[in-house]
């Protein structure tokens, strides 16, 4: 669970992801909803609203998420050669 008001990125959400562990965070400005492709590999709640948030943990525990091989599979396009090209594809090196 993220529940910030702002986010440079969410390791934690990727680590946990990593693991095969379902994920609930806030929606907020910048990292949850680009990790998460808005909700499609865990649950986004609004910022500042405990019964969103509440709720949707309780979801997750009650239904679960999506496999664990699936979320390991999303957090590859967060490892460092994958980043490394994306950074040298801007500055046009690669």
């Amino acid at each position: 669970m993220l529940s910030s008001r702002w986010e440079g990125f969410g390791n934690v959400i990727v680590e946990a992801m990593a693991v095969g562990t379902p994920v609930v965070a806030t929606d907020c400005p910048s990292g949850p909803a680009e990790i998460l492709e808005g909700g499609k590999w865990g649950l986004l709640t609004p910022v500042g609203d405990d019964q969103a948030l509440a709720a949707a943990i309780l979801a997750t525990f009650r239904e679960g998420s999506k496999g664990h091989e699936e979320l390991q599979n999303r957090v590859k396009i967060f490892t460092l050669g994958n980043i490394v090209e994306k950074y040298l594809e801007v500055i046009n090196i690669g």
